[in-house]
């Protein structure tokens, strides 16, 4: 999380969050597994990927963010995932979405006391179970409470970390 922040900040300060960390989200966590499980996109697809904060106010050792940015990842080669057997019935698959969202530093405690992101806009293709059709694509991120389990449970491709930090760019 401290990277996340930089240690002098102002109000009004802009700046873009890690790289690594806006691929993860966009390779792996925006995949449309509500209509069936999707494997994650590979580093190619990854057409766009930007995320930014500004800062919106500095109270003591808190931190306030707003987050905004934008992903796109257009994949025609749906069927070949490096190390899995193709799935058959595949199409072309892809989004193009908006990101915005706030989070709350606390650079005392050196973690985010507040964190909300949004991805906002449409997708397409993925499986037979999913339209080639442009639809309304939006996922939520927020910050789970410590004592709520089922909120924290783990995310879709979070196996695929490992491999995916050592590949990156």
């Amino acid at each position: 999380a401290r990277s996340l922040v930089p240690e002098d900040v102002e109000e009004g300060t802009t700046y873009a969050l890690p790289r690594v960390l806006v691929e993860r989200l966009a390779r792996f966590h925006l995949v449309g597994a509500a209509r069936a499980i999707a494997a994650p996109y590979e580093w190619e697809h990854l057409e766009r990927v930007e995320l930014s904060a500004r800062v919106a106010s500095v109270d003591g050792d808190r931190v306030e963010l707003e987050l905004q940015g934008r992903v796109s990842a257009p994949d025609e080669d749906v069927g070949r995932v490096e190390g899995r057997a193709p799935v058959p019935q595949q199409r072309t698959r892809g989004y193009d979405l908006v990101l915005r969202g706030e989070a709350t530093f606390d650079r005392t405690a050196e973690s985010f006391v507040a964190f909300e992101l949004v991805a906002d806009g449409v997708a397409w293709g993925g499986s037979r179970f999913a339209s080639r059709r442009d639809r309304p694509y939006s996922s939520h991120w927020a910050l789970a409470p410590e004592d709520d389990a089922f909120a924290r449970t783990k995310p879709l491709n979070l196996e695929h970390y490992a491999g995916a930090l050592r590949g990156a760019r």
